[in-house]
């Protein structure tokens, strides 16, 4: 039975959220947890660490794991991310609003999100506001453009995919087995999250293609706009905007029209962008799919040097008993 077959049944559905529930529980508690004197602790993890020097970390080079690799990282992989109107973290009753959309469509998320809120912690409420602006954000999309909601919904499903096999195969002695269980549906998700990149770009391009006009109106008013921030405009058009203030007449009227030509070069330079990265994942889709299952799986086991099973071949596996 594939992992992602697994958790589609219910009872293993549950088990997977109540792990995932206690890593998260663990990762918090122990990053708020004052450090206390332990004499033979500090000896086990001396040693430890000099075995993991001499020998290297089983793991290889992933970084550890914390709740930025979890949820929050899956949706920050997303070519896409909230505007500011979905900033800050959850306001009182949005999750009864939200959850007929998480129940729908990421249900193993709001699984999770409901036992860390009755866990009634701070440090867990903190991590389900990390990533409240992603659920506005595609709660919003699914509103305004379902086509392309279930396109980041398939992204950000992959990435949940993604992350469970990675943290399967960060246990040394689950690897060789885990990565011969795994690689198919690895793969598979790689793929899917490599074409709904694709897409993605090129819908979000068509769109601004589309919308040029409206969009360098709108941007131009924007940002004219008495007390509008500067922040995000290039140094050319803060220079223009500079200008602006004190000319009158003709001088005017010059300006704002370069300031128009310079917001409709920018956009158009954005359209190319997102068309050219879209080009060259399609281009590339092989070696990108190769590269995401890596990052999960590590390196194929050479032929020389194959990976071996790491349980007693003359006990029977646990789905044999």
């Amino acid at each position: 039975m594939t992992l992602s077959g697994a958790c589609l049944r219910s009872s293993h559905a549950s088990a997977c959220c109540a792990a995932l529930l206690m890593l998260f529980t663990t990762i918090a508690a122990a990053q708020n947890r004052e450090p206390t004197s332990n004499p033979e602790r500090d000896e086990r993890r001396q040693r430890a660490a000099s075995s993991k020097e001499k020998h290297g970390d089983a793991r290889g080079d992933r970084e550890p794991a914390d709740f930025s690799d979890g949820p929050r990282n899956i949706f920050e992989r997303l070519p896409f991310g909230p505007t500011p109107a979905d900033a800050g973290p959850l306001r009182e009753g949005e999750l009864e609003t939200l959850r007929p959309f998480l129940e729908q469509n990421l249900p193993m998320l709001a699984r999770i999100i409901e036992r860390m809120q009755n866990a009634d912690r701070p440090e867990l409420r903190r991590h389900i506001d990390q990533i409240a602006p992603y659920i506005r954000f595609l709660h919003r999309t699914s509103e305004e453009n379902p086509k392309r909601a279930r396109l980041m919904l398939e992204h950000v499903k992959s990435g949940f995919m993604l992350e469970r096999a990675r943290r399967v195969m960060a246990n040394p002695q689950r690897g060789p087995v885990a990565r011969e269980r795994l690689a198919a549906d690895v793969r598979a998700a790689a793929t899917r999250s490599v074409q709904a990149e694709m897409r993605l770009l090129i819908d979000y391009a068509d769109e601004l293609r589309d919308q040029f006009d409206d969009r360098t109106t709108l941007r131009f008013e924007a940002i004219i706009a008495d007390g509008a921030p500067l922040a995000d405009v290039s140094p050319q058009l803060a220079h223009l905007l500079h200008e602006r203030a004190s000319a009158t007449g003709d001088a005017l009227a010059e300006i704002e029209n370069r300031i128009r030509a310079l917001i409709a070069g920018e956009i158009r330079e954005q359209i190319r962008a997102w068309r050219e990265r879209a080009e060259a994942l399609r281009s590339t889709a092989d070696e990108e799919i190769n590269q995401r299952v890596s990052e999960v799986l590590g390196p194929e086991p050479s032929s020389e040097n194959p990976a071996q099973p790491t349980h007693n071949p003359t006990r029977p596996k646990r789905d044999d008993r």
